[in-house]
């Protein structure tokens, strides 16, 4: 999707992306259309945040304006850490090493704005594929799990 997107011309302002797209080649892919990506990363993933080796995200001291450390296969990369509303802390990274956490917190609130804008859409089209793939006779029993979710 990415590269037909570049291909049609698209030039987005930041690629957001959430942790489960968060892998080496697809922020390399990013990186080399010369766009900025700002993404969740998992907390194991791998930094080098002072020239020692790499470490777990979640082991580095990161103060709120951010840090700039070396992502394991990528390059540098700066890093924040947030605290969601339920106490657990979410790391972020972004090839724009000048990003402030005003921008970091702007751009999240508008990517949460476009997973609540699509989430109706998600669920319907996850619920239709599971009914297809129940349909054989052989998964009668499973199916009356669909159900209630499509009403």
């Amino acid at each position: 999707m990415l590269g037909e997107a570049q291909q049609r011309g698209f030039e987005p302002e930041y690629v957001l992306r959430d942790s489960w797209y968060s892998g080496l080649e697809n922020l390399k892919l990013i990186a080399s259309f010369g766009w900025l990506f700002l993404t969740r990363l998992k907390s194991n993933r791998k930094v080098n945040p002072d020239g020692q080796g790499n470490v777990a995200i979640s082991s580095v001291d990161i103060p709120k304006e951010g840090r700039v450390v070396h992502l394991r296969g990528f390059g540098f990369v700066k890093v924040f850490r947030t605290v969601s509303r339920d106490g657990d802390a979410e790391y972020w990274a972004t090839n724009d090493l000048m990003m402030t956490e005003e921008k970091r917190a702007k751009l999240e609130k508008q990517g949460w704005g476009i997973e609540v804008y699509h989430r109706p859409k998600t669920l319907s089209c996850s619920v239709h594929f599971a009914r297809r793939c129940l349909e054989g006779e052989e998964h009668r029993k499973a199916r009356r799990w669909v159900v209630p979710l499509r009403l």
